[in-house]
């Protein structure tokens, strides 16, 4: 997975994953130096990478990552995700910079030994953890301190709108085209408010009618 995600920061090209760059002794003896990176065929094109990385983005600036700066303090930028598998059996979490991808995974071999919960085997509270640590060294590091500094290109003005998704559409869709919640739940409207009035207005109409809707379903399973 951690070689996957190479192709982010390298813009749509995927890379070699090295684990050591380097062995030196304790008296600065070089003993070991990995050989040049090899990029492999690319994958997507730059304008999709850039996408992706912002996304990513979001996830540690306001998602499940956020405590890479708000716990951690880490001061570069990062992109990542987070992810727990069914009965949180595996925790893990890929993170990366402009210049460095790292992953961490928490499971064991035997998927019956598992966490009881989700809020505690979740991979931002297992994995997580592991490579903001990792990356506190990375970021104190003489030889490594840069990637603090290193900046992500930012995106131009018509990748930007691109992220700038509608909530509410308007085209219909065919029943066999809808996801699986709007088909228990409804679709929503597809009106899009004018105002910020009638968006509160859809919105608290469209929460009454999924929690009607749920208290329907679990009124016909006591019966």
């Amino acid at each position: 997975m951690v070689g996957a995600y190479t192709a982010f920061p390298n813009y749509g090209r995927a890379v070699e994953p090295v684990i050591i760059l380097s062995i030196e002794t304790a008296g600065g003896e070089l003993i070991y130096k990995a050989g040049e990176t090899r990029f492999h065929n690319e994958a997507y094109n730059e304008e999709s990478a850039r996408l992706i990385i912002q996304m990513l983005r979001e996830v540690i600036e306001r998602g499940t990552g956020h405590a890479l700066y708000s716990r951690y303090n880490l001061q570069g930028d990062y992109g990542g995700k987070t992810g727990t598998t069914q009965n949180n059996v595996d925790g893990w979490f890929i993170g990366f910079t402009p210049d460095i991808v790292a992953g961490a995974w928490v499971g064991a071999e035997n998927p019956g030994i598992r966490f009881q919960s989700t809020a505690l085997g979740q991979g931002a509270h297992t994995a997580l953890p592991i490579f903001a640590r990792f990356m506190q060294q990375t970021e104190k590091s003489s030889q490594h301190k840069y990637i603090a500094g290193n900046r992500f290109y930012p995106l131009p003005e018509e990748l930007q709108n691109k992220l700038n998704c509608e909530d509410y559409l308007e085209d219909y869709r065919p029943r066999e085209e809808m996801g699986f919640f709007e088909r228990l739940f409804g679709s929503p409207e597809r009106q899009k408010p004018s105002t910020e009035a009638e968006q509160d207005s859809l919105l608290e109409e469209r929460n009454r009618k999924v929690l009607q809707r749920m208290r329907d379903i679990f009124r016909k399973r006591e019966e």
